[in-house]
């Protein structure tokens, strides 16, 4: 009994070698390829860049809580009434601020990012535009 399935034969090995070499062959032109057209489509198609604008919210809450401190005594509310008052001012304030917001957002069509958040100075600020919108 032979074992001639156990020795590797040149030829087959020869020709297995071959065939990897077409497939890398193949392979690397299908990738180079596919990569081209890839960078071809980021070059040519047009980027949709994000508007950004910045709103100093810290100054809109500020000038807020000033108005607060005219409405009441400097030692804040003083019984249950003005208490609840205030919390109604507050939540009202509250909601006309977040619906200014999203309007100022969708007209713009951009994202809006406290001012606070943003270290460079190229975006613009809107924060007059969102004041203006606030009642008074």
């Amino acid at each position: 009994m032979t074992n001639d399935h156990v020795y590797a034969y040149p030829d087959n090995d020869l020709s297995l070698s071959k065939k990897m070499k077409w497939f890398l062959i193949a392979l690397s032109i299908t990738v180079v390829g596919n990569a081209g057209m890839l960078l071809y489509w980021i070059w040519r198609m047009p980027s949709e860049r994000l508007s950004v604008a910045t709103v100093d919210l810290e100054k809109i809450v500020r000038e807020e809580q000033e108005r607060y401190t005219k409405v009441f005594t400097k030692q804040g509310p003083q019984n249950t009434e003005e208490w609840t008052r205030l919390n109604a001012m507050t939540q009202d304030f509250s909601s006309k601020l977040s619906d200014r917001l999203s309007d100022i957002s969708a007209g713009c069509d951009c994202v809006l990012i406290n001012r606070a958040a943003v270290i460079s100075a190229n975006a613009p600020d809107l924060t007059d535009l969102v004041r203006k919108g606030l009642p008074r």
